[in-house]
């Protein structure tokens, strides 16, 4: 990754930690979201009663990962819709085909006589009518012609029980252009979110979606990562998952259906691949699905190993234990990834896994809400364990 910087004074104490995190709390708070909004940017934004399959053909189209929905019921946004919703959709159809069925007929027939559903017009693009017919399942074609509405309600009853889900639609989080960089950041943090909407409350018009990575990089080109904080090891730091027996990984050989739905199970972002040595070969995200989204919805019993060429060709970032926080940091941002694989020196074995939601986790490692119990006198601060790490957060929904 970089150049290593062993000459530190060693940490002693919890407090050394938190007096060279709080210049870039000062730093976040000074900072407003309104700065660093681009000129111009594009936002996809869809209606809760378009098609699914409209969706993601939008989606592929404009080259994005994710929407924000609206719902014309209630005239607000309500939510996103992403990669993690379609793979979801891939799991369904490939390991309950018949439940696949019953929800297509009980969408088909609840309460649209009612008025609930009144679909939109929506004229067939050749981009669209392109995507759906790239599906081989009749089944598949049939549920992507189902409004976004009845997907969001079934997910929604399945997170929150039938109670939660009788109250109507969700709202989203979001926040004011004139937010800090702080609120925004712990907004994302706290809610184990990767994307938050920026919205004009006097005009309730989205500006942008801010990201981790996006708000990291407007960071790092204004703060100095020269200060001694950035010079210590991310080990030395405790940033990242260093347990060996914590981190997951998968075989080549293993399944379509075995890496998504880990990723589904555990909330992970990108699963390191190994072969039998245990030695890293490959990395998968949960974006690469955008890639493989023909042969996933075919077969999902197909190898890892026999789908990867139809991802771009790009390699593999790593980085050990000993890297300082600074050159990790630099890497992730020049780079634009989520994560790096901690590699052990000794055997080139997977030893951890840093993400850019590790690090937003630890500049707000001591960080206390206001609203929440003060520390008493005399009680010692937070050790040095990391929080838990946002890496495995799911994009909002």
């Amino acid at each position: 990754v970089g150049p290593r910087k062993d000459e530190c004074t060693p940490l002693e104490d919890p407090q050394q930690v938190r007096d060279l995190l709080q210049p870039i709390l000062d730093f976040l708070r000074a900072k407003k979201c309104y700065d660093f909004l681009p000129d111009s940017t594009q936002v996809v934004v869809l209606d809760l009663d378009l098609p699914l399959m409209y969706t993601f053909s939008v989606a592929h189209e404009h080259n994005v990962t994710f929407a924000t929905l609206w719902d014309r019921r209630t005239s607000k946004y309500c939510g996103m819709l992403t990669v993690t919703d379609y793979i979801n959709m891939l799991l369904i159809y490939h390991k309950d085909p018949d439940g696949l069925q019953a929800f297509i007929q009980g969408a088909t027939d609840a309460s649209d006589t009612k008025a609930e559903y009144i679909p939109i017009p929506v004229a067939h693009t050749p981009t669209s009518t392109e995507f759906l017919s790239e599906f081989a399942s009749p089944l598949m074609q049939e549920f992507m012609n189902l409004p976004i509405r009845r997907w969001r309600d079934s997910q929604r009853k399945l997170r929150h029980g039938d109670q939660h889900h009788a109250q109507g639609t969700e709202s989203l989080l979001s926040c004011d252009p004139e937010a800090s960089l702080f609120t925004a950041l712990n907004v994302l943090r706290v809610n184990r979110i990767h994307r938050l909407p920026v919205i004009d409350p006097s005009t309730a018009t989205l500006l942008y979606v801010l990201g981790r990575k996006i708000l990291l990089q407007y960071f790092a080109a204004d703060f100095p990562l020269d200060s001694q904080l950035f010079s210590y090891s991310i080990s030395d730091l405790k940033v990242g998952t260093f347990d060996k027996e914590k981190i997951i990984t998968l075989s080549p050989t293993a399944s379509l259906y075995e890496f998504l739905s880990t990723m589904i199970t555990t909330g992970l972002g990108g699963l390191p691949v190994v072969d039998e040595e245990g030695t890293l070969v490959d990395i998968f995200s949960r974006y690469d699905i955008v890639y493989i989204a023909k042969e996933a919805e075919r077969d999902l019993n197909i190898p890892f190993a026999e789908i990867t060429h139809l991802r771009p060709n790009t390699p593999i970032y790593t980085c050990t234990r000993h890297d300082s926080l600074g050159s990790v940091f630099n890497h992730l941002m020049k780079f634009g990834v989520q994560r790096l694989i901690i590699i052990d020196e000794a055997d080139k074995s997977v030893d951890g896994i840093i993400t850019i939601g590790d690090i937003v986790h630890f500049m707000f490692r001591f960080y206390q809400d206001p609203t929440a119990e003060a520390v008493p006198p005399g009680e010692t601060l937070p050790d040095l364990a990391p929080a838990e790490s946002s890496g495995s957060g799911d994009p909002q929904h």
